[in-house]
C-alpha cells in the first residue's frame, strides 16, 4: 500500500490472529485491464466494504466511470513495489514471507536471494496479462539427467550450438527452433562469434559451464529446477480436481492453493460446502494415486506426466 503504516497494521493484526506466514502478492502493482469490470463499471454495493481494511478508512470501492477496482488499486497500491520492500517487510515481522505471482526461474532465484521463505507460482488467474504462460508450464521440473547427457532440443541439435548461433545472429539456424524464445535473456552473457572461431569454443570462452547451461536449457519457466529444493514452491491456478493436484506434485510443487472452488462452495453451503469440496478433492487425489500405482506422495514423479509434444511421433508415408 502507498501508506506503509497500513501495511504494518495489517501485518501486526495477522500476527495477533495467529497466522503462520505472510503472503505478498507481487504481480499487481498495476492492475491488468479487466474489460468485464470496465464494461460493468464494477463497484461494491453500498452495504459492503473490504473487511480486511475495516477501521482503516480505505475499505470502500466508490462509484466510477471505469472499473471501481482499478481506480481503487491505482489510488491505494504503491506501483514502485520492488525487492527492497520485501527486505523492509522482514524488519517488521518474524513471520516467514512467501511471494505470490512468480512465473520465471529468474525471479524465483531473486526471491531466494531476498530471503523469501517460499514462492507461489501464479499468473493471477490470467487476469493480469494476456498470453502469460499457464502456471503448470512455469512449474515444470525435468526428470533426472546423467551428467554426461548433452542437453538437446527437439531437432537434436546440441543446445550450446543453438545459443552460439543465437549470439552470432545466425537466425537461419534457429528460426524453427523452440529454444529461441528461451534464450533471449541469456545470450547477452555470451561473447560474439568471431569468424575464425568454432561455435563450440564460444561456450568455453564464456566460461558457461555445462551445469549452468543445463539449467538454462530446461528453459526459463522451470522454477522448481531453479530453486533446487532450497525453498518450497507452491502452485496456484485452476486447481479444480484431484488430478490437478497430482499433476502439480508430479511437476515438483510442494503443495497447491485452491481459489475459485472455495468461493463457489462457500456460496452454496458456507463452511460445510468447503469441507465437502476438500473431501471430494482428497478422494479424487487418492484415487488418482492408486490408479497411477503411487503408494505415497514420494512416489509421485515427473514420469507420471506427459506433455503432448513428448508423445511418440509417427511419420506418415509419403
Amino acid at each position: 500500500m502507498k501508506d506503509w503504516n497500513v501495511v504494518e497494521q495489517l501485518v501486526k493484526r495477522a500476527e495477533r490472529a495467529g497466522f503462520k506466514a505472510i503472503v505478498v502478492t507481487v504481480d499487481t502493482p498495476r492492475l491488468g485491464r479487466r474489460e468485464a469490470d470496465i464494461k460493468n463499471r464494477f463497484v461494491l454495493p453500498p452495504h459492503l466494504t473490504l473487511k480486511n481494511f475495516e477501521g482503516l478508512d480505505i475499505g470502500r470501492i466508490d462509484q466510477t466511470n471505469d472499473s471501481g477496482l482499478a481506480s481503487y488499486v491505482a489510488s491505494q497500491v504503491d506501483r514502485s513495489l520492488n525487492w527492497k520492500d520485501i527486505k523492509w517487510l522482514q524488519t517488521i515481522t518474524q513471520l516467514p514471507i512467501l511471494l505470490k505471482g512468480v512465473l520465471t526461474a529468474e525471479d524465483a532465484l531473486l526471491a531466494m536471494e531476498t530471503g523469501a521463505a517460499g514462492i507461489i507460482v501464479s499468473n493471477h488467474g490470467a487476469r493480469q496479462l494476456d498470453y502469460v504462460p499457464a502456471t503448470i508450464m512455469a512449474l515444470e521440473e525435468e526428470g533426472e539427467k546423467k551428467k554426461s547427457d548433452q542437453p538437446e532440443n527437439r531437432s537434436g541439435t546440441p543446445d550450446y550450438l543453438l545459443i552460439a548461433a543465437l549470439k552470432s545472429k545466425k537466425t537461419h539456424e534457429v528460426a524453427s527452433c523452440d529454444l529461441a524464445g528461451r534464450y533471449l535473456g541469456v545470450v547477452s552473457s555470451l561473447p560474439q562469434c568471431q569468424s575464425n572461431e568454432k561455435e563450440e569454443e564460444i561456450v568455453t570462452k564464456s566460461q558457461f559451464t555445462m551445469q549452468s547451461l543445463d539449467l538454462v536449457a530446461c528453459h526459463k519457466w522451470q522454477i522448481v529446477k531453479a530453486v533446487q529444493g532450497q525453498i518450497p514452491v507452491f502452485f496456484d491456478g485452476g486447481v479444480c480436481r484431484g488430478t490437478d493436484v497430482f499433476k502439480a506434485l508430479a511437476l515438483g510443487a510442494s503443495g497447491v492453493f485452491i481459489g475459485r472452488p472455495v468461493v463457489f462452495s462457500l456460496a452454496v453451503d458456507g463452511e460445510a460446502g468447503v469441507r465437502n469440496m476438500l473431501q471430494i478433492l482428497r478422494e479424487e487425489f487418492e484415487l488418482t494415486m492408486a490408479l497411477s500405482g503411487c503408494r505415497s506422495l514420494g512416489e509421485i514423479s515427473r514420469n507420471h506426466v506427459m506433455y503432448k509434444w513428448e508423445l511418440p511421433r509417427i511419420a506418415p508415408r509419403l
